[in-house]
């Protein structure tokens, strides 16, 4: 009985679980039955991260109920496991590119991509490698223009700081005849008294 408890406590937590996902599709949908056999009518098809409260568990069979709307229906267990397994399962995308000439020269793209292990079609193929190119093309776009703003903004660091140095130069240039002149004014006092003192 404390098994059984846990076990349905653990279900409701995964049925209540939410979570960023690869998009829905038939292997990621639940099959909410009217009754508890896989031959009953299908009252809905719902994602396996959507909030269903359970009512009771019957063999592999568990009821349960959609808050938002009242259903009540059955889940199969094992259809339930599957469903999130490829719900949660990561998008993984494979692509492979071979360019070739063929014999009149003519350039030729053999493109074969497979998606969480399974080989798409060619023409599934083809529209992910045209996808690919055009998030391609608008990455490097917003990489060149980025680039252009940092260009920019070095070249007017550089005149800032080119600005700079001239002033500092030029107040250093100020500094040091002032100073000089301050000294050959020390020197100039210094030499007087010794002259008078001479006659």
């Amino acid at each position: 009985m404390k098994n059984m408890i846990f076990g349905l406590l653990v279900l409701l937590a995964v049925v209540s679980t939410t979570g960023v996902a690869a998009e829905v599709t038939k292997a990621t949908q639940v099959k909410l039955y009217k009754t508890p056999h896989l031959n009953a009518d299908i009252l809905a098809k719902i994602k396996p991260d959507k909030r269903l409260v359970l009512i009771i568990q019957k063999g592999k069979w568990i009821k349960v109920g959609d808050p938002t709307d009242g259903t009540v229906g059955w889940i199969n267990e094992k259809q339930y496991d599957r469903a999130v397994q490829n719900f949660y399962r990561p998008n993984v995308q494979t692509i492979f590119i071979r360019s070739d000439r063929d014999s009149s020269g003519q350039s030729k793209v053999d493109v074969v991509v497979y998606r969480n292990g399974e080989k798409l079609s060619g023409t599934e193929a083809t529209t992910y490698y045209e996808q690919v190119k055009a998030q391609q093309g608008k990455d490097l776009k917003a990489m060149q223009a980025a680039n252009r703003t940092m260009e920019q903004l070095m070249i007017r660091q550089t005149k800032q700081m080119q600005a700079m140095e001239q002033r500092v130069q030029a107040l250093f240039n100020k500094m040091n005849k002032e100073q000089t002149v301050v000294q050959q004014e020390k020197v100039a006092t210094q030499v007087e008294p010794a002259a008078v003192t001479a006659q």
